[in-house]
């Protein structure tokens, strides 16, 4: 997303992760609600279009973050998990089962 003087804008800290942020404490708050970018933009306070934009880049991601059909966020993903630190990298992971 380019700005004023055409560079683009870095989206990670300031979109990206707080959104992710959100959607895996939904996520683990056990409520058993599906989100749309206009309840997560009205909870979040943000522009519904923001939501949208970072909910479409974050599926799109390779692999994805999330699982967004359009309309709602079916399934936050386990990358999620390792890149916000509740779940041990997989080097971690192999360092656990093999220490050097």
């Amino acid at each position: 997303m380019p700005n004023e003087t055409g560079s683009m804008i870095e989206t990670w800290t300031s979109r990206d992760r707080p959104l992710l942020e959100f959607l895996l404490s939904h996520e683990d708050s056990g409520i058993n609600e599906v989100l749309g970018p206009s309840e997560i933009a009205s909870r979040l306070e943000w522009p519904r279009e923001d939501v949208h934009t970072a909910l479409k880049a974050l599926a799109a991601a390779s692999p994805p973050y999330i699982d967004f059909d359009a309309m709602h966020v079916t399934q936050v993903c386990e990358r999620v998990r390792r890149e916000l630190g509740t779940w041990p990298s997989a080097d971690a992971l192999l360092e656990q089962l093999w220490p050097p």
